[in-house]
């Protein structure tokens, strides 16, 4: 075998997140012969591409968003030998197809969005209720927990009347046999205190008239609404 002149082309920037072989590799014409020599990402894309079918094939239910965080952990790959004349720009590493079906294999989701959070209104008074939303196209089964507080808890957007602050899970199930799962919390206050009103009711037109609140609650915000006439100090009295 000859000495391979080494490269003169290669990939190294910050938008990198896993290097695999490209330079010289032998490659299958469609007449069923071999060429050597072939480079660039035409051999390295093909690569990554049939390790993430290999971890698909062990772990069905991985997205393509957790093939890409187990591809970019740099535990599951190997280390490049001058990888320090390139900080920051090599990815997680060399690919390791192995390592990286092993990781797939029981790979645990840091968190999947299942739920719509910007839809929903988390805080209530008691005895108020909410609707909680799940995204749109979900091509799953949905159950969602407490179902004692919800309209129904196997639609998409059910109404909620919680009790008390309340964590909401919401399970979807997959025609391939996965669950995934999300949650939200909905916080629920107490009403506030009803307003106990002193003063007198019957006046002659254009006198002042003095109400007090007599509970009065600094933790409350109050506004009066008078009609046929104006409030001079909306506080306390």
């Amino acid at each position: 075998m000859g000495t391979l002149t080494p490269p003169i082309v290669w990939s190294h920037n910050e938008k990198i997140d896993i290097c695999a072989p490209s330079y010289h590799l032998m490659r299958l014409n469609p007449s069923n012969t071999f060429v050597t020599k072939c480079s660039g990402t035409s051999m390295s894309a093909p690569i990554v591409a049939g390790t993430a079918a290999l971890m698909k094939s062990v772990n069905p239910c991985l997205t393509p968003h957790d093939i890409d965080e187990i591809l970019s952990n740099p535990a599951n790959a190997d280390p490049i030998n001058d990888a320090n004349q390139y900080p920051g720009l090599l990815g997680a590493g060399r690919l390791n197809a192995f390592k990286a079906v092993q990781a797939a294999q029981n790979y645990i989701p840091s968190h999947v969005a299942l739920i719509d959070k910007n839809l929903i209104n988390r805080n209530v008074c008691k005895g108020q209720s909410t609707q909680l939303f799940a995204l749109s196209n979900l091509c799953a089964n949905l159950q969602w927990s407490n179902p004692q507080t919800l309209n129904n808890s196997t639609i998409a957007n059910p109404i909620a009347t919680p009790q008390q602050t309340t964590v909401y899970t919401l399970y979807a199930s997959y025609p391939n046999g996965c669950i995934r799962q999300d949650t939200i919390v909905i916080y629920v206050y107490p009403l506030p205190d009803k307003p106990i009103l002193s003063g007198i009711n019957n006046t002659c037109d254009g006198l002042t008239l003095n109400y007090t609140i007599t509970n009065y609650n600094t933790q409350q915000t109050y506004v009066w609404n008078v009609t046929g006439g104006t409030v001079n100090k909306p506080k306390r009295s």
